[in-house]
């Protein structure tokens, strides 16, 4: 069987659900969140480097050289978004939704040295699949699921951009 090439282009769709503390999504309407908002999802491998040793004999000639294999430790994201949704944050980083009569005005992070969403979130994201120059009849889309992450707010720059 032909394997199929895949082509992903633009990022279209992004979707986060709570899970519990076992790892299950929680059901639910506050639980679960789908955006267009999304410009880009940056996931960047993190390795702890293979260690190396070499013996030499009398002579300081190499007798015996082992190099293990580099190991995989994790993902880190980077996740840039359109809009600041306070939905959006909250689900992704606990802390609290700040609001006034009874609408969403605002978010506020979790108190330093609490951890935020402890249980964490799964995070999917969607890019068009693109085959012989247009989007792909077969599979329209590209899907990547990272089943379990935990997200902490990155650095911020206000300006006049």
């Amino acid at each position: 069987m032909a394997s199929k090439c895949y082509h992903p282009l633009f990022f279209c769709g992004v979707r986060l659900a709570q899970l519990d503390p076992s790892g299950v999504p929680n059901p639910g309407a506050k639980n679960l969140y789908v955006s267009d908002q999304q410009i880009e999802l940056q996931v960047t491998t993190v390795l702890k480097e293979g260690s190396t040793f070499e013996q030499t004999n009398g002579c300081d000639d190499i007798c015996l050289t082992y190099e293990k294999p580099d190991q995989l430790k994790g993902l880190r994201f980077t996740l840039t978004m359109c809009d600041a949704d306070p939905e959006f944050a909250k689900l992704l980083l606990g802390g609290t939704l700040l609001t006034a009569a009874g609408t969403t005005i605002g978010f506020a992070a979790p108190r330093v040295g609490a951890p935020g969403n402890p249980d964490g979130v799964s995070l999917e994201g969607w890019a068009q699949n693109i085959s012989g120059g247009d989007v792909d009849d077969e599979y329209p889309y590209v899907r990547w699921v990272f089943p379990k992450t935990r997200c902490a707010p990155g650095d911020r720059t206000l300006s006049n951009a």
